[in-house]
């Protein structure tokens, strides 16, 4: 995918992972992808990977649209920019119940039979895999808590990269023109990973380590949640990604080993810090240059001088700024003084908001993956081999998986505990 976007590395791998789910037809299974930057950060860029798909492209709807939007045979929904949609103010908002916690939505509607009588008749919008892109850093909370927010990069280093990738698409489009290639290499990587799309089929995934999972997000949070749905429903979308390398428990039935949570935290290490924390990469970072400046502590005042020196550690504009500092107000780590010019509070300091996305970063570390191991063999020992199933194949492929991530003593203990 490298040839589709320039850098982006964990976005671009995560986001063709999440269309994965518009692959599967139970709903509880699709996902919602929010791609948040800038205006020119490379937002459509990164949400048209989704195009390798079916995908029904729409450029806004308005007020009721979707009620009416034919979906069927769709696996993307692609919304190319959410503009207010997710906001009750701007209508119903029915956005939110494409999500796998809704699983879709009924509109009943009014219509005048043949007599001319009015009476209701009802439709209904089904869940699906909803792409979007936004400018905003304010969301409406119920529609955030559905979705996966991927922060573009905006840094200098990426623009250097998205410059040369242009580039080079551009002399590639000048061979294309004088016969000297048939393709480009965009072209070509979109027309190879639509055939992969094709050929990849949903299978079921059974994670057998779900409480491993509980430990990678904050309990402080109710959207914690329904988070940790997202969070299984990645892993059995990776596992469908790699089902030829995991062990086979019968039919279409495959089970996810440890190391797909290490390839989760891989592809999705910022959307899970969004989570655990609520804020986006946008407003941490500018909790690090808070830090920076030594504005950290419970208490600390930004006002106006402050907000300015920030602007200029950021590269944004003080309008930006006041919007991240909205969201913290939001969500009660500030509050903000009705006075003029506004005075920001910080309610909790910042090593203690940022603290809670310690679990995401443990999450790479030996604890976890032990932990998920010690789930896994419990699973297989109890349920499917006393059930007849897996067999010796199985024991062997696990326990050579299971001692490359911990050691031979380690396994020995987990696989003996799980035995008795």
């Amino acid at each position: 995918m490298s040839r589709l976007v320039a850098g982006e590395e964990e976005n671009r791998k995560l986001m063709f992972v999440l269309c994965l789910s518009g692959k599967y037809p139970d709903p509880r299974m699709k996902q919602v992808v929010v791609v948040a930057g800038q205006p020119g950060s490379g937002k459509t860029h990164l949400a048209n990977i989704c195009t390798a798909f079916k995908a029904k492209l729409v450029g806004r709807f308005t007020a009721h649209a979707l009620d009416y939007a034919d979906l069927e045979g769709y696996e993307v929904l692609y919304l190319k920019e959410l503009g207010e949609l997710d906001r009750d103010g701007y209508a119903p908002s029915t956005l939110k119940f494409v999500s796998a916690d809704d699983g879709g939505y009924v509109v009943e509607y009014v219509v005048r039979g043949e007599a001319g009588r009015l009476r209701t008749e009802a439709r209904r919008v089904p869940a699906v895999t909803l792409v979007t892109t936004t400018t905003r850093v304010l969301l409406d909370r119920q529609f955030m808590r559905r979705a996966w927010i991927l922060n573009t990069d905006e840094s200098s280093a990426q623009t250097e990269r998205v410059l040369a990738f242009k580039a080079e698409l551009e002399r590639q489009q000048a061979d294309v023109e004088l016969g000297l290639r048939d393709e480009t290499d965009y072209d070509r990587a979109m027309r190879v990973l639509r055939a992969l799309v094709e050929r990849i089929r949903p299978v079921k995934v059974v994670v057998p380590f779900p409480g491993a999972i509980g430990q990678l997000l904050s309990s402080d949070f109710l959207r914690a949640r329904s988070d940790y749905d997202k969070l299984v429903a990645l892993i059995k979308l990776l596992g469908m990604l790699y089902q030829r390398r995991l062990p086979k428990l019968g039919g279409d039935v495959v089970l996810a080993t440890p190391r797909l949570i290490l390839k989760a935290l891989e592809v999705a290490r910022e959307p899970l810090l969004t989570m655990s924390t609520q804020l986006d990469h946008r407003v941490r970072s500018m909790l690090r240059a808070l830090k920076a400046i030594g504005l950290a502590s419970r208490g600390a005042e930004i006002g106006q001088e402050e907000r300015r020196r920030l602007a200029e550690a950021l590269g944004k504009s003080e309008r930006t700024v006041m919007r991240y500092l909205d969201l913290m107000v939001e969500l009660g780590y500030a509050s903000r003084r009705v006075a003029r010019p506004a005075t920001y509070v910080l309610v909790r300091g910042v090593d203690e908001i940022l603290a809670r996305a310690s679990a995401i970063e443990r999450g790479a570390g030996h604890s976890i993956v032990s932990m998920a191991w010690r789930e896994t063999w419990d699973f297989v020992c109890r349920r499917v081999l006393r059930g007849g199933g897996g067999g010796e194949s199985l024991l062997k492929e696990l326990l050579n998986e299971a001692v490359k991530d911990l050691g031979y003593e380690e396994v020995e203990e987990i696989v003996g505990k799980a035995i008795r």
